[in-house]
C-alpha cells in the first residue's frame, strides 16, 4: 500500500499523508514487559479474539490437546498457578522433541 498525498484544499494545520510517512505502527519499546509468564511468546489476545475463544474452549473441552496447550501457554491465557503446571508439561514436550498429537504410521 502506498499512502496518497492529500493536497487539494487542505489547511496547513491538518496533517497530510505523503510517500515518506510510515504506514505501519511500530510496537512499543516495553512490549517485552507485557509478556509476564514463563514460556509466553505473544501478547495475550483480547477476550473477543476468535483464536482465543477457539483455543480456550478447546482446552476446556479437551485439556490433553497439544494444540490447545501450546496456544494457552504461548499466549499466557491461564491463571498463574495453572499456567506454571502446564508450562512444565509444555517444556518437557519441547525438550523431548514431541508436540505432535497424531499417531505414528
Amino acid at each position: 500500500k502506498i499512502p496518497i498525498s492529500i493536497m487539494a484544499d487542505t489547511d496547513a494545520s491538518q496533517p497530510t499523508l505523503s510517500q515518506d510517512s510510515k504506514t505501519e505502527s511500530t510496537p512499543p519499546q516495553d512490549q517485552a514487559l507485557l509478556l509476564t509468564k514463563k514460556g509466553q511468546k505473544f501478547q495475550t489476545p483480547t477476550p473477543g479474539d476468535a483464536d482465543r475463544v477457539f483455543y480456550e474452549s478447546l482446552y476446556k473441552q479437551k485439556p490433553s490437546s497439544i494444540m490447545a496447550q501450546n496456544f494457552v501457554v504461548e499466549y499466557g491465557l491461564l491463571p498463574d498457578e495453572e499456567h506454571d503446571k502446564l508450562y512444565e508439561i509444555y517444556i518437557d514436550r519441547k525438550r523431548n522433541g514431541g508436540g505432535s498429537s497424531s499417531p505414528g504410521k
